[in-house]
């Protein structure tokens, strides 16, 4: 990408763009391409910045680039990841020949930056980054079909604080049984020798992904790197600063042949994490990837300085320390980390200081679900399942399995802990130990079902150990564009699924183009709702001259299937929940939170709060009649009863993704992107 142009260049480039989420005003260009440009740009309603690629019909050498483009769109949609920015909107008008995407904004450098500096990382973080992009890896390529990104190469990952971003899907593809064209796209020196063939597979990425990785660590480029004299292929061996086991794994990473490459993200990402971690951490805490000896004056005056770097960061580490003591209004305690955006040696640090044991979530804490008593919290992140003592934050149980459940619940007995993951698995667990019992597949009965369509899923109810509902959204199989108008393809669905039967228990087809959000609720008799909000692209209304999309709203009675709501919302609604035990849908977009009666199906107001952030949670108590959204790195709490606005509670330092109410109604607790949870009195 070429580097940023000055003011009036790029305000010739680039026009306003009009999106079905808002107005977006391009503020100054980021980055250039060989088919588009890319733009920081801020929404006119609310000053929120994003980032802006718009492809140029008159940059285009071939209609190819086209196709990548509305692909990329697509799959953007499609994901949900912490570590990949997320889809915002998108413009694909062929009338007016304007095509447009918008995505979350993250600050920060690439990969290619810090090469580029010649900067050496410290193991410890040089190894949180490896294992950040394997766990994105894993997601992508766990989808039905798997996505391959094609392109995993150090401009397209980016850093932000301690966290490692996935960027960039302009190559992306999906995998299928049979390729009928070969499409090389890539960046050389980063692609495997089958996608320089054309024939990318996912093991592509992960060669893209090691060979970025020994980029890192020996500072140089591939095209500078030493050549095996018999096979012609890169040898780095000689210039990988890191210890053998990881020296091994990047090396097996990068194999030419497929057959003797690691095939799978799991499979590297699983070496990487059974390595004698204790022992390294121990031995390499404040260790960096080597450098060759600074000899004389210089060298003294290094150390003289990483000396008082030392000193520094000690006094940094104790205020740090002492700031994350001082509670927040209405904040009842932290769980978790004290020093926001670091991991593991900081915590180690704090437990030999202040003998104060702390266990970080890494990254996003996703779900969160009070016990029946009210006594413990389940907490899950791409780290396990952690189990605390609300009383005291002390941790009961942990277990380490990599299982990143989208929505965590007790059974109302309290007997065990249900957890549902991205790619549609329940997870049963022990509520002592929080080991697992048992898993159900319950992408099983859509895929046999639907002709192995790609089930999303949102949300989760139980009654008990062996009674549990799933709410999901089944996507047919992907069809490349150019062919998608020449065949039928079968309609998306909103289902019910039961994973212990493995089995679709309830289903309807849904025309739209795009699901946000689902609940689910049931109550003891086995009635329940279900609901989904969503986008659909409509026909061009008389005198307009492109298609419009709206957002609809549906919402159902279980298990009779009878609908008690069709409507529109004026925007993405991207969180849903019911209150008045079912009678009430509450709905979360960019323009507030609206009321929806489901007896009379009529919108009844808003409540004033819009989202703030695209993973804005919203959650109900209804025997107190409080909702609570994250809002602004913290919560805001409302009262049903009279829509008046009774608390904020802002105590994070990164948004707030998960909500959840004690069973009393008087704790929530908000997990966030801090690595940390905090529990709030609510008034």
């Amino acid at each position: 990408m070429a580097g940023p142009t000055s003011d009036g260049e790029a305000e010739a480039l680039c026009a306003p763009l009009d999106a079905p989420s808002g107005r977006y005003i391009p503020e100054r260009e980021v980055g250039r391409g060989a088919s588009g440009v890319t733009y920081l740009c801020r929404r006119e309603a609310d000053g929120a910045r994003f980032v802006l690629k718009e492809l140029r019909l008159e940059m285009l050498e071939e209609w190819k680039s086209l196709e990548l483009f509305e692909r990329e769109v697509a799959t953007l949609r499609s994901l949900d990841h912490p570590a990949i920015p997320s889809y915002v909107d998108a413009v694909l008008d062929r009338e007016r020949g304007r095509f447009a995407l918008v995505q979350e904004y993250v600050e920060g450098r690439t990969l290619a930056d810090v090469i580029d500096a010649g900067e050496s990382l410290a193991l410890e973080q040089f190894e949180a980054y490896l294992r950040g992009a394997l766990e994105v890896l894993v997601y992508l390529h766990g989808r039905v079909p798997p996505v391959i990104h094609r392109d995993l190469q150090p401009r397209n990952l980016m850093i932000a604080g301690d966290r490692l971003f996935v960027i960039d899907f302009g190559a992306v593809a999906l995998a299928s049984a049979v390729s009928t064209t070969l499409t090389v796209v890539g960046s050389f020196g980063y692609m495997a020798p089958e996608q320089q063939r054309g024939r990318a597979t996912p093991a592509s990425d992960l060669y893209g992904l090691g060979m970025t990785f020994i980029a890192l660590a020996a500072r140089r480029e591939p095209a500078d790197m030493p050549e095996d004299p018999e096979s012609g292929q890169i040898d780095p061996r000689g210039i990988l600063p890191v210890p053998k086991r990881l020296r091994e794994l990047l090396l097996a990473m990068i194999e030419p042949g497929l057959g003797k490459r690691l095939g799978r993200a799991s499979e590297a990402l699983t070496r990487l994490n059974a390595a004698d971690q204790p022992a390294l951490k121990a031995a390499t805490a404040t260790a960096t990837l080597k450098k060759p000896a600074t000899p004389g004056r210089l060298g003294r005056w290094l150390r003289v300085g990483s000396a008082g770097l030392a000193v520094l960061l000690s006094l940094a580490l104790v205020g740090g320390y002492i700031a994350s003591r001082i509670p927040a209004e209405g904040e009842l305690r932290t769980l978790g980390g004290w020093f926001s955006g670091h991991g593991s040696t900081l915590a180690a640090i704090q437990v030999t200081l202040f003998g104060d044991a702390v266990v970080m979530h890494p990254r996003w804490i996703n779900a969160l679900a009070f016990s029946p008593d009210g006594e413990h919290l389940a907490s899950s992140a791409s780290d396990g399942v952690i189990l605390w003592r609300v009383d005291d934050g002390s941790i009961v149980a942990r277990d380490p399995a990599f299982d990143d459940y989208r929505a965590l619940a007790y059974t109302p007995a309290g007997d065990a802990i249900v957890g549902i993951d991205w790619q549609g698995r329940v997870g049963v667990r022990d509520p002592k130990s929080a080991a697992l019992l048992r898993t159900y597949n319950s992408a099983a009965a859509t895929a046999e079902a639907y002709e192995h369509g790609h089930l999303r899923v949102y949300d989760l109810w139980t009654g008990g150990p062996e009674q549990i509902r799933v709410a999901g959204f089944w996507e047919p199989p992907y069809v490349e564009p150019s062919v998608q108008k020449l065949i039928e393809r079968p309609p998306r669905r909103l289902v019910v699924i039961d994973p212990i039967a493995n089995a679709v228990v309830w289903s309807t087809p849904l025309d739209w183009t795009n699901i946000s959000d689902a609940a689910l609720r049931y109550d003891a008799e086995g009635r329940g709702q279900i609901a989904a909000s969503g986008s659909r692209l409509d026909a061009p209304k008389p005198g307009a001259p492109a298609e419009s999309t709206s957002y609809p709203l549906v919402a159902f009675d279980l298990p009779s299937g009878r609908q008690r709501l069709a409507a529109t919302t004026p925007s993405d609604a991207r969180a849903l929940a019911f209150a008045r035990g079912g009678d009430e849908l509450l709905t979360l977009g960019y323009d507030g939170i609206f009321r929806w009666d489901l007896d009379s199906g009529a919108r009844q107001g808003s409540l004033g709060i819009h989202q703030s952030d695209y993973r804005s949670e919203i959650a109900v108590h209804d025997a107190t009649s409080r909702l609570a959204t994250s809002y602004d790195r913290g919560a805001s709490i409302v009262d049903l009863s009279d829509g008046d606005h009774l608390a904020h509670r802002r105590g994070h330092r990164r948004s707030v993704v998960s909500l959840a109410f004690s069973p009393d109604g008087s704790t929530l607790a908000t997990g966030g992107g801090d690595q940390r949870i905090i529990l709030w009195s609510t008034p």
